[in-house]
């Protein structure tokens, strides 16, 4: 009975354990499926990882041979899984030649350890040639390589885009080395970087290594321009020192000791900090200008002092702003008699606007004369056309015995010359801030055939053509036909690679016909045989100033002729147009007012006597035949009251065109 107890109790135990074992593996068991579940949801998700991952991966063994790859690759390629999986890398067709030479490369490395990565050229199924970069890793299993997994990027888009922006920077280096004006670069500490061709020639740089040198290094290399890099340098830092932008005047010597004026722009850029980052230096020779305006003032006062003793109208006025008097350069400056002004107002002379704004200023001296003496302002003044002339006023107060304020007396001064260069002067500010933008130069892109190519507003407004219709034409048939033989020797010089670049004055027929004097400046792009791509052109309309020069020469010549004259009456006569000026003492001989006989031939040939005009014809033919070295005649010539009076008249043929034929006679 005890035995048989034992036994069952002994079977209950086993029978418990047992129970107990079978939870255990029925909790084992349900744990594996959670796992297998956790395993197969992490495998959708690598697999989605896999296949949704942008860049290309490809699973290779050690041998070379690829074992799996993404749907990127084969979005990539064009080929499918079945025409890529099983190949090795340098049997499968995508790859070019040098691309496979420089994976074999890389593979070799990677086998011994070496990661690297590297970009090559592939060609899909379509043809499409494409770049892609890989980065590739190896598959190690307890420290042994067991294969090789490469990432491919698809880095087409970027290399074109970066293709491209080095065929800009390439473009606009050549636009600034084709520039007249200097241009240079520098760092946050004053440290050159980079300067065209023109600043290199002006600073005297070739041959210097100067990139990184500060303009105090370099004041060192050259004694002849140390002054002007130190001077660099202290406008520089007024640059940095101020709201980042410096403008101004710099004069630079040349190498044959002559000195030339340049208008400076310099712009600072800092970060967001106010640390300074770069400065961008910006320079314009306003040498010919300057001499320009320096010998268009000076021609002007010989001659207004040859013809009037005053240069300014010198005027006194009473307290009711009427002028009591005014001086003869009055006639000159306005058009009105010197009778017609005296005795007039301030207002019958100036518009209301400008009226208020002079009797403000006057009237308020007068109430301060113990503290203002004198002003000096600028206003504008009408002309009896009715144009106004801007005009420099330098006044003060007349006092009586009593120290009374009586009246004001004072200088007027046409300063419409200045203004004119001081708008110049803002144009050319102007011209410097927009030169990236090129806004204020014309500028072109022509090819080796001379065609238009592409051309901005300005060039069109120069020339008065539209950009189609220039596209249709070479500049060959728009160039001045006297002036084609030099542009296409310099031209030629490119093509032959002799030069890159050249600068001349050049004249071009505009579209209407009429003629366009023109400075421009050539420069090329070439290719990598250094034969011309394409040409860059620089183009400034300066007519203006050409006939600026024509005026000051013949200004000039007529004051000096009219110096070695006898100071009688002068005839200046323009052969081929039939005009003739007459000088008021010209005119004043025969008792007519300035304004009372034209500059007409017609207004001379009809004064003469009847009798002696048919010998004044033939002395002057003689003149003009070159038969006789002067012109001279005595004749009679009718007056305004009727009368004639007897003239001794002489003359000179002073130009004549290269055949032989006169131009002008005084």
């Amino acid at each position: 009975m005890k035995n048989n107890d034992k036994t069952r109790e002994q079977l209950l135990k086993e029978l418990k354990k047992s129970n107990k074992r079978i939870a255990e593996l029925e909790k084992s068991e349900v744990e594996c499926r959670k796992t297998e579940e956790a395993l197969q949801k992490s495998e959708q998700e690598l697999n989605a990882i896999f296949n949704g991952a942008r860049d290309g991966i490809v699973l290779l063994d050690k041998t070379g041979k690829i074992l799996r790859i993404n749907k990127y690759i084969v979005e990539i390629g064009g080929f499918t899984e079945e025409e890529i999986i099983g190949k090795r890398f340098n049997a499968f067709k995508v790859f070019p030649l040098k691309s496979i030479t420089k994976m074999t490369t890389v593979f070799g490395k990677l086998i011994i350890g070496e990661e690297i990565s590297c970009e090559v050229e592939v060609i899909t199924k379509k043809g499409e040639e494409k770049i892609v970069q890989i980065h590739n890793s190896l598959l190690k299993k307890d420290g042994k390589v067991e294969g090789i997994i490469a990432i491919l990027s698809d880095i087409t888009e970027r290399k074109q885009a970066e293709e491209a922006l080095q065929e800009s920077e390439k473009q606009s280096q050549t636009l600034i080395d084709a520039m007249p004006d200097f241009v240079c670069f520098k760092d946050g500490d004053g440290r050159w970087l980079k300067a065209n061709n023109a600043c290199i020639r002006i600073f005297r740089l070739e041959g210097i290594d100067y990139q990184g040198k500060k303009d105090s290094e370099l004041a060192e290399l050259n004694s002849n321009l140390r002054g002007t890099f130190l001077t660099c340098e202290e406008t520089d830092a007024r640059a940095w020192k101020g709201e980042g932008l410096f403008h101004g005047e710099e004069t630079i010597p040349d190498p044959d000791g002559s000195v030339r004026a340049y208008d400076v722009t310099k712009l600072a850029v800092f970060q967001p900090s106010g640390k300074p980052v770069g400065l961008v230096v910006l320079g314009h020779d306003i040498t010919e200008r300057k001499q320009a305006e320096e010998t268009l003032k000076e021609s002007e006062g010989k001659f207004r002092l040859l013809a009037d003793n005053s240069i300014d109208v010198i005027w006194q006025m009473n307290l009711k702003l009427l002028f009591t008097y005014v001086s003869q350069s009055i006639v000159n400056m306005t058009g009105h008699t010197v009778d017609e002004w005296v005795g007039s107002r301030l207002s019958d002379h100036s518009t209301t606007k400008e009226f208020f704004n002079m009797a403000k200023k006057a009237l308020h001296g007068i109430k301060n004369y113990k503290k203002i003496k004198h002003a000096n302002f600028e206003a504008k003044i009408l002309h009896k056309n009715g144009n106004e002339i801007p005009v420099e006023i330098s006044s003060k107060l007349l006092f009586n015995k009593k120290g009374l304020p009586i009246g004001l007396q004072g200088t007027t001064r046409d300063i419409t010359n200045r203004k004119k260069s001081e708008e110049l002067l803002k144009e050319s500010e102007k011209r410097f801030r927009s030169y990236y933008k090129m806004s204020l130069i014309g500028m072109a892109i022509t090819s080796v055939e001379k065609r238009w190519i592409d051309a901005n507003d300005k060039i069109c407004e120069i020339l008065g053509y539209s950009l189609d219709e220039l596209k249709q034409k070479t500049w060959v048939e728009l160039t001045y036909p006297d002036d084609l033989d030099a542009d296409l020797e310099k031209f030629n010089q490119v093509l032959e690679k002799r030069i890159d670049s050249y600068s001349m004055e050049k004249r071009f027929i505009r579209k209407n016909g009429s003629m366009v004097f023109t400075k421009i400046s050539v420069g090329c792009v070439r290719n990598s045989d250094g034969s011309v791509n394409y040409i860059v052109l620089l183009m400034e309309d300066i007519t203006d100033r050409k006939i600026d020069e024509i005026v000051i020469r013949k200004s000039e010549e007529r004051w000096q002729f009219a110096l070695e004259g006898s100071g009688d009456g002068l005839w200046d006569w323009s052969i081929q147009l039939n005009e003739v000026f007459f000088s008021k003492q010209w005119k004043a001989m025969l008792g007519f007012k300035e304004d009372e006989i034209s500059g007409n031939r017609e207004e001379w040939d009809k004064r003469i006597h009847p009798d002696d005009i048919e010998k004044v014809h033939e002395d002057i033919q003689k003149h003009l035949d070159g038969k006789t070295p002067v012109y001279e005649n005595e004749h009679r010539i009718q007056c305004k009251d009727g009368s004639y009076k007897w003239i001794y008249s002489r003359g000179k043929v002073i130009s004549r065109t290269e055949k032989g034929k006169p131009l002008r006679m005084i």
